[in-house]
């Protein structure tokens, strides 16, 4: 099966696609009817793409319908087949404004040309309105896919790691090393969160595969069940897979409006308003966000909650977390350079594996050191002036592969130096919480 490799994004369309095989379609909300299987689907670049599912797509802003489409998640765009319209005995009119489509010698439909694709465009409401039927059909037919798991009621838990939350947040502008978006995963037990950025969703299995690993390696645990809302990088046959390996029961949302209501949804909030909060105070740009996130989430877990009754670290670790440490986010700062320099300027951004992250002010180099003392108020610089650095993948300053526990080692180096300085001494036996 062949489709275009690239395309704009087309909003609530279809592209009227002479390379496509067959229909296909990546949102799951706009099939009416959905039959749930395997197939693999090649674009034109040569790139393959798991279909998960085939079933009729229903635009009632069309009053059209829509039967064989091939539900393919990773999918950027919706593909109408010219091949599979002419097989039905429709006939096909081209000009530079727009496709006609007709159906026994009269017009049936026109997709308009824009930026030399045809688009067959949709209401937004079609979405709703499908969603809520594919729903229904699902649960009639019996099937044992993942919408007939969805919980209208969860039970309490009593102890680390029996239900975790996980959503991904995105896109959001690009930070200093490239990520758009991040996975979010809460403990409903301790509340606790961890945060792993990503450059794209696709990314998903991969970093909750690390974050598994990490509760089996630090706390010797394993995740008893996920709970998720419907977006489609959860709903993939190859995530399906990882979790029934590990035996992690998957549940979904009974619906959208009481995901919002939910454990993740809030923490992310609260999240997002530190973050924001942060950068506002530092008069940092905003592509420092991921650095704000993940000190703002260091300190939130050390926090007390009203829930709780004490902090998240703490219900995870029986423990009192030490606070004496914590550093005002962009406040600017002395410390020892590469090289031996003694007070060089530069930027507190955040906490690692024990150290303190800063931005030298002179190079907009990244060190994690021990050594830090405040610097007087006229010694600021302005850090938009900052150079950027050549290489985000060599020098990734976002916490991409940052492992959020004071103890562990990070596969790849996120600074550029580490000055071994002793002054306070952090939870080294905790987590940071963000990767």
């Amino acid at each position: 099966m062949m489709a275009k490799g690239t395309t704009p994004d087309v909003g609530n369309s279809f592209i009227i696609d002479t390379g496509a095989t067959v229909h296909m379609c990546p949102h799951r909300g706009l099939f009416s009817t959905l039959k749930k299987q395997s197939f693999t689907v090649k674009q034109a670049n040569g790139q393959e793409l798991e279909a998960t599912g085939i079933g009729t797509v229903y635009l009632e802003s069309l009053n059209l319908t829509i039967s064989d489409v091939y539900l393919v998640p990773e999918l950027r765009f919706n593909l109408l087949s010219v091949s599979q319209i002419a097989k039905k005995g429709l006939k096909l009119s081209y000009d530079a404004k727009s496709c006609k489509i007709y159906k026994d010698g009269e017009l049936f439909l026109t997709a308009k040309e824009k930026d030399g694709l045809y688009l067959l465009t949709f209401d937004q409401s079609d979405y709703m309105k499908c969603n809520s039927a594919v729903s229904n059909e699902i649960s009639l037919a019996g099937m044992t896919s993942v919408s007939t798991r969805k919980v209208t009621k969860t039970k309490k838990v009593d102890r680390a790691f029996q239900r975790v939350y996980a959503d991904v947040i995105g896109p959001l502008e690009p930070s200093r090393g490239g990520a758009k978006y991040y996975l979010l995963c809460v403990d409903s037990f301790t509340n606790y969160s961890w945060v792993y950025m990503m450059e794209k969703p696709q990314e998903t299995l991969e970093k909750f595969q690390e974050f598994c690993d990490k509760v089996k390696n630090m706390h010797d645990a394993n995740i008893d069940c996920l709970f998720t809302d419907e977006k489609q990088i959860f709903l993939l046959q190859k995530f399906q897979k990882f979790l029934d390996g590990k035996g992690i029961d998957h549940k979904v949302a009974v619906s959208q409006e009481a995901w919002n209501r939910g454990v993740c949804v809030k923490v992310n909030k609260e999240l997002q308003k530190g973050m924001n909060a942060q950068l506002l105070s530092s008069h940092l740009p905003h592509e420092y966000w991921a650095e704000s996130l993940a000190s703002y989430l260091h300190v939130w877990l050390r926090k007390i909650s009203k829930d709780l009754g004490c902090s998240p670290f703490e219900k995870l670790f029986n423990r009192k977390p030490s606070v004496a440490y914590f550093k005002v986010f962009g406040s600017h700062v002395r410390t020892e350079a590469p090289g031996g320099v003694k007070n060089a300027r530069g930027i507190f951004v955040g906490y690692e594996k024990g150290l303190y992250r800063v931005i030298l002010s002179e190079s907009g180099q990244v060190i994690l050191t021990k050594f830090l003392e405040s610097a007087p108020e006229q010694e600021r610089v302005i850090v938009h002036t900052f150079p950027t650095e050549g290489n985000s993948d060599d020098d990734d300053n976002d916490f991409t592969d940052y492992s959020g526990d004071d103890d562990s080692d990070s596969s790849q180096s996120s600074v550029d130096t580490v000055i071994e300085r002793k002054s306070y001494t952090m939870d080294r036996g905790g987590e940071n919480g963000c990767e």
